[in-house]
């Protein structure tokens, strides 16, 4: 799992949490799930800063749930 914000690794045991419409996205640090709670559509749109991006297979939030990933092609 990663943080929604810088993309850096999360435990969702022990990691800050936000429920947003329904969903709950966990994040590295206070100061990130701050970040996401100011401004969650631009989180939602553009994915974590700290993540590499031009994946398909990079999970852009998480959800506590497993992600269906593709490879590149």
């Amino acid at each position: 799992s990663q943080c929604g914000v810088c993309g850096n690794p999360v435990d969702p045991a022990s990691a800050p949490s936000y429920d947003y419409n329904g969903t709950i996205y966990y994040f590295r640090c206070h100061g990130c799930r701050a970040r996401f709670v100011a401004d969650p559509a631009k989180f939602l749109k553009g994915g974590p800063q700290g993540a590499v991006t031009g994946l398909t297979d990079t999970v852009t939030m998480v959800t506590g749930k497993a992600a269906a990933a593709t490879k590149p092609a």
